[in-house]
C-alpha cells in the first residue's frame, strides 16, 4: 500500500486562531495540539513532498516538525503567520533531509570508485581537488611544492605560468587592476 499524507484533514483556520493555538500548545495544551495538528498537517507533508518527491520520507519530515513544534513552540508573532512559520521549519527540515540523502549518495559512489581504481568518474560530479590543484598549477594559481630540484626557492614562491596568456588572470598575481579597469 503506498504511502499516503496525514490522516487529518486539513481545516481551514484563521491566522489569529492559530496563534491562540501555538500559545496553548506552548502551555502544554494537548487539545490544542490536536487543533494545530488538523491545520497545519497537510500543508507540511505537502511541503515536504515537493521538496524531498518521496512520499516516506515526507512522512517522516511532517512527523519530525510536528514534533518539533510540540516541543519548542517558539513562534514569535511580529516575524509572520503561524502557517509561515511552520511551513518555513518544515521546508527547512526537507532541504536538509535532501542534501543529507545527496551527501550519502556521493559518500558510497567514491567509496565505490574508490574500490574500483580502474574506473572512471561518473559524468556531472566535480572534478577531485588533487585534478583542480593540477589545473590551478598549470595556470600558475598553485604555490609549488619543494621538491629536491627546486629546493633553494622558498616553498612559498608562486609557480609561473607556462605562457603569458594561459589563464588570463595575470593582473590578480601582480596586483594590478584588471583591465579595462583603473584603480
Amino acid at each position: 500500500m503506498p504511502a499516503t499524507a496525514p490522516a487529518a484533514a486539513p481545516v481551514p483556520v484563521p491566522a489569529a486562531e492559530l496563534g491562540a493555538l501555538v500559545a496553548a500548545v506552548a502551555r502544554g495544551d494537548r487539545a490544542a495540539y490536536a487543533g494545530l495538528y488538523r491545520a497545519v498537517a497537510a500543508p507540511v507533508y505537502g511541503i515536504a513532498l515537493r521538496t524531498l518527491r518521496s512520499p516516506a520520507h515526507s512522512e517522516e519530515v511532517a512527523q519530525e516538525v510536528l514534533l518539533e513544534v510540540w516541543r519548542t513552540a517558539a513562534y514569535r508573532p511580529a516575524r509572520g503567520t503561524v502557517m509561515a512559520w511552520v511551513l518555513t521549519i518544515a521546508h527547512r527540515r526537507a532541504v536538509d533531509r535532501a542534501r543529507a540523502a545527496r551527501a550519502a549518495a556521493d559518500r558510497e559512489l567514491r567509496a565505490a570508485l574508490r574500490e574500483q581504481p580502474g574506473r572512471r568518474r561518473p559524468p556531472g560530479r566535480r572534478r577531485p581537488p588533487a585534478t583542480a590543484r593540477a589545473a590551478a598549477a598549470r595556470c600558475g594559481w598553485a604555490r609549488s611544492a619543494p621538491s629536491a630540484a627546486a629546493w633553494p626557492r622558498p616553498p612559498s614562491a608562486w609557480t609561473p605560468p607556462r605562457s603569458p596568456g594561459s589563464c588570463g588572470r595575470r593582473w590578480m598575481r601582480s596586483g594590478s587592476s584588471p583591465p579595462g579597469r583603473r584603480s
